[in-house]
């Protein structure tokens, strides 16, 4: 089913966790922050939860795109740190709005904003759908742990989908993480008189480096097979806000100037599966995005996922 977007929405908390602050937590330094991962702050959830930021962000892409919530086909949500297992934040979000609609999350990690766009896609013959992705990855950080606690913010972005005309195409991948790479545990109950065990995220950042550096620029590549347009004819690269060093090493990998990757990684950091959504609605609003720009997202995440979008705009 071909698709486009019609509209788009985002939130983050309040908050701002800079730099400075993460100085005064562990032991680390705004130049070594900036120099390995290009981020000098991010938003952290306080009042806000999940669902709450996933309504924001859902209400702002229906105003645009002039639909009412009762009007919807489905609501698609990604998240991998929701604030119940059940309910769904699908759910919660469908409720805050009005809707009575299919509703349900997806869980892909970092990748799960594009497989979100996958599934909701599949819905459009029925009418327009709401893909939503939000995050708190501040409740699963380990704020003592100096190499990940860096990296890491909240917040929410969503889509409107509507069936579309023009060329369109999505790539999922997915690999086994035979080493655990990247895990968030969960909560996980032992046996009777045990207690919970910590569900902090933990990464190997070089071997997430070398996942990264390889498989960014080969999605990329993948979601331009067969395309009727060139990549230099692509407006923008919306990756994944993971590090500035794995965005930089992809461009080289594709022989193309960073500048052509559209980035606020500097000032969210990594909210996950939100961050593609986050700078996309940033273009937005900004006016950088033409009717008939061709457009190519692109993630990685745990799992191992990765996923890669190419296009237009509407």
């Amino acid at each position: 089913m071909q698709w486009r977007i019609v509209g788009t929405g985002s939130c983050v908390p309040e908050k701002v966790l800079t730099n400075a602050d993460l100085e005064k937590m562990v032991d680390t330094s705004d130049e070594w922050i900036v120099t390995h991962s290009g981020v000098r702050e991010r938003r952290i959830a306080v009042t806000e939860t999940v669902a709450s930021m996933g309504s924001q962000a859902a209400r702002q892409a229906l105003q645009e795109a002039g639909i009412e919530a009762s009007a919807l086909a489905a609501v698609v949500c990604s998240t991998c740190t929701g604030d119940m297992i059940c309910p769904p934040t699908a759910c919660q979000i469908a409720a805050a709005l009005g809707a009575s609609c299919p509703a349900f999350d997806v869980n892909a990690a970092c990748s799960g904003f594009l497989y979100a766009l996958q599934v909701g896609s599949s819905f459009c013959e029925s009418g327009p759908v709401l893909v939503v992705a939000a995050e708190k990855l501040s409740r699963v950080v380990d704020w003592t742990d100096r190499s990940s606690c860096i990296l890491f913010g909240d917040g929410a972005a969503a889509v409107v989908l509507q069936r579309g005309e023009t060329w369109s195409q999505i790539c999922l991948h997915a690999q086994e993480d035979a080493r655990d790479v990247l895990t968030i545990p969960g909560l996980n109950h032992g046996g009777v008189g045990e207690g919970l065990s910590p569900s902090y995220l933990v990464m190997k950042g070089p071997e997430v480096f070398r996942y990264a550096t390889t498989i960014l620029p080969e999605m990329v590549s993948r979601a331009m097979e067969g395309a009727p347009v060139s990549l230099e004819e692509v407006r923008w690269i919306v990756p994944h806000q993971a590090n500035y060093r794995i965005i930089s090493s992809a461009a080289k990998r594709l022989g193309i100037p960073v500048e052509r990757f559209a980035l606020n990684l500097e000032r969210y950091g990594n909210t996950s599966s939100s961050s593609i959504g986050i700078m996309l609605d940033e273009l937005n609003k900004k006016g950088c995005l033409k009717k008939g720009d061709w457009v190519v997202l692109v993630a990685f995440g745990g799992g191992l996922t990765a996923a890669s979008a190419l296009f237009q705009w509407a």
